[in-house]
């Protein structure tokens, strides 16, 4: 189980809210998907944690047109899961999103194809949509042998969630995520009014700090990478003193936040500003006019009742 495995590299909860219930309307009928497969889980690229972080920096010089040759006086936090890519086939990017989890926590992975037949069975899908973050919880919970949680994002104007603390503290006690997003043309986080919902799984983050703001007692309960000094791993397995400081030092700071991402439509990780990916969750309002209920089952209230400012949290610690 990769969740509980230490890496060679590095050796609470607001109540969830009652399930969104489906317009009758919407889930009668529901017939079997038109799609063969729901998704294509693939062998390779298959990245260590090492590997990862490497490519997390290099893409976070690039963001910000720095050159590599110098760190720019930051320091690098990293956390990450690596996990297969699983490829989707039609519009099952919540159930890619749990088979890949599933590899993290589970017994052993689950198929997109079992997920869309129980998603069916249970009438919150008809062709591999999830429009529900609730009803993907119920899915998560069904499948995983853990903890599962749909975690309603407290959606102000405050600068803890504008910089998505709750989320933060998460992926800071190991946690993964199954995150609602309006994905762009290169499946960043954007702002469509719901229009391009997507699903992405939170495997880590990438938090850059200025050297002076971090102190040294902090820095000693994280391994440095051998070959990148200014790269340090996240503990796996801090306690919470630890992820109350490393939030707290975030938001003192305003250091950049990034998460790392598996969906699928790319068998690359994304490296995100989490910030961009809160956001993009919580303009979540509307289905696109293309999406009728007539392809698609549709929660009442639309997108601004099931998904916005909403994620589904998967414990890495077993549970149940």
């Amino acid at each position: 189980n990769p969740m509980h495995q230490t890496s060679p590299l590095f050796q609470q909860n607001p109540v969830p809210p009652p399930p969104v219930l489906l317009s009758a309307k919407n889930a009668s009928s529901i017939s079997p998907s038109p799609f063969n497969s729901g998704g294509t889980r693939l062998s390779e690229p298959y990245f260590s944690v090492a590997e990862e972080s490497k490519k997390a920096c290099h893409n976070f010089f690039c963001m910000k047109r720095l050159s590599e040759a110098d760190n720019h006086g930051y320091i690098f936090l990293f956390s990450c899961y690596p996990v297969h890519p699983v490829i989707q086939c039609g519009p099952t990017c919540g159930m890619v999103a749990l088979a890949m989890a599933s590899e993290l926590v589970g017994d052993g992975c689950v198929t997109t194809e079992e997920i869309l037949s129980e998603a069916t069975k249970r009438e919150f899908s008809k062709s591999g949509e999830m429009f529900s973050a609730s009803a993907m919880q119920e899915l998560a919970s069904h499948f995983l042998p853990c903890q599962t949680e749909c975690l309603r994002l407290q959606h102000t104007e405050s600068p803890s969630w504008y910089h998505g603390r709750e989320l933060i503290e998460q992926l800071a006690n190991r946690n993964i995520a199954l995150v609602p997003y309006d994905a762009d043309r290169n499946h960043a986080p954007c702002q469509k009014l719901g229009h391009k919902a997507h699903w992405a799984l939170l495997t880590g983050f990438f938090i850059a700090f200025r050297d002076p703001d971090v102190p040294e007692e902090f820095l000693r309960h994280c391994e440095r990478e051998p070959d990148t000094p200014s790269i340090y791993y996240w503990p796996t397995n801090p306690d919470a003193s630890l992820c109350n400081q490393l939030t707290d030092l975030v938001l003192e700071n305003k250091a950049d936040v990034l998460v790392l991402g598996r969906h699928g439509k790319c068998k690359y990780t994304g490296l995100w500003p989490l910030k961009d990916l809160v956001l993009s969750n919580a303009n979540l309002v509307e289905v696109s006019p293309e999406r009728t209920s007539d392809v698609y089952v549709i929660p009442y209230g639309g997108l601004d009742a099931g998904l916005r400012s909403q994620v589904v949290i998967i414990h890495s610690n077993i549970k149940s």
